[in-house]
């Protein structure tokens, strides 16, 4: 069976881990459940990234879970050891938004860091690896030198530029100027609005923010569905969704959501990832929408299968991705695309031996300028 982001098979106790964490499943409707389900059901937690949420559920169930007492303690560990990684990287979060907003710079704060403690009851129950923040354009060069006096190192530039620091340099900061797709003219004026539309983080007037309830939907849909196109959707980012629509579902306009879908491009993430949300968890958005938007939004109901790729996604990389930048940065983002480190290489390419990395270099240069020629002349 394929699920709405391309996969064929789910694991096994996949649907009743879903029911589980989002508290369809109490402890009566697991009584069939023998000590040897807990055990794969804990370990397929800890493989989509729901480890510390399973444990907080069976930790505060008054009906206690017939669950062993070493299961108990794997998923609790996980859990400490998020909020361990969480609490250092949250706080070093407001130590580099407070050098941020010194240098001027206005900052989104994407993803996990800003999900953590907006949607989730404890921040420790929604594992970070890094900290992602979205600059303007014309703001990134004086981001990254703000984040270098913090004592960060540029790692890499391509699409976005990573850099290294904090204590005992364990915090990497994605430091991003666009979204998922490029910074065409229909993206630049949508990434406009992002920020017009962007709401306030902190209560004082530091020019800190958070995506809109509608924008940071669309963004995660897009960034589930497409960033993540070659490998199998993890279930901890389908959970960001539906915690998402449980806190503004009700609130959200939904034709205004739809109309964004359509000038940013991300009618197909969205409907993709809607679909699974629907399917893991229960329909979280109004009747009707999902075949509204599929009729007015162009949408593919199949993404290419795992190890394939589209030209769209090259063409805008290399491109169009770097548009508004300062020609300096522009050609390190290009380097930085033409030429990315082998882990990323083995990843992207899946070589069956290291040495054939060497072949792969110059095939990527050619797919790329191929690729950009054809864009540019159509």
């Amino acid at each position: 069976m394929m699920d709405p982001a391309g996969n064929f098979d789910y694991p096994d106790f996949y649907f009743e881990l879903c029911q589980l964490i989002s508290g369809g499943e109490t402890a009566a409707g697991t009584e069939g459940f023998s000590p040897e389900d807990w055990r794969k059901i804990a370990e397929l937690a800890q493989s989509e990234g729901v480890a510390g949420l399973l444990h907080w559920v069976i930790s505060r169930e008054q009906a206690p879970f017939d669950v062993l007492d070493d299961v108990r303690t794997g998923l609790a560990q996980s859990y400490y050891a998020d909020a361990a990684q969480n609490a250092l990287l949250l706080d070093e979060l407001d130590q580099v938004l407070v050098a941020l907003s010194r240098a001027g710079v206005p900052v989104i704060v994407l993803k996990g860091a800003a999900l953590g403690r907006e949607l989730y009851p404890d921040p420790a129950l929604r594992p970070m690896n890094d900290l992602d923040l979205l600059v303007q354009p014309s703001k990134l060069r004086i981001a990254m030198k703000a984040l270098e006096k913090c004592g960060y190192q540029v790692l890499k530039s391509t699409y976005h530029v990573v850099l290294q620091g904090g204590p005992r340099q364990s915090v990497t900061i994605e430091l991003h100027w666009n979204l998922i797709a490029a910074s065409s003219d229909r993206m630049e004026k949508y990434l406009d609005g992002v920020w017009k539309r962007a709401l306030p983080l902190k209560a004082d007037d530091s020019p800190v923010f958070r995506m809109h309830p509608a924008d940071c939907l669309l963004y995660l849909c897009a960034h589930l569905i497409w960033q993540h196109s070659q490998e199998r959707p993890r279930l901890l980012w389908f959970y960001d969704l539906y915690l998402l629509l449980q806190r503004y579902g009700q609130q959200m306009d939904w034709g205004e959501l739809a109309d964004l879908a359509i000038e940013s491009g991300w009618g197909q993430p969205l409907y993709q990832a809607l679909l699974g949300v629907e399917q893991r968890f229960g329909t979280q958005h109004p009747a009707g929408f999902i075949d509204e938007l599929a009729h007015q939004a162009p949408v593919v109901r199949r993404l290419p299968g795992k190890g394939q790729t589209t030209n769209q996604r090259m063409q805008r990389w290399l491109w169009d991705s770097t548009g508004g930048l300062p020609w300096g940065l522009r050609l390190q983002m290009w380097m930085g695309l033409l030429l990315p480190d082998p882990a990323y290489m083995r990843w992207r390419y899946r070589p069956r031996a290291d040495w054939l990395l060497l072949v792969y270099y110059p095939l990527r240069w050619w797919m790329l300028i191929k690729d950009g020629l054809v864009n540019r002349i159509k």
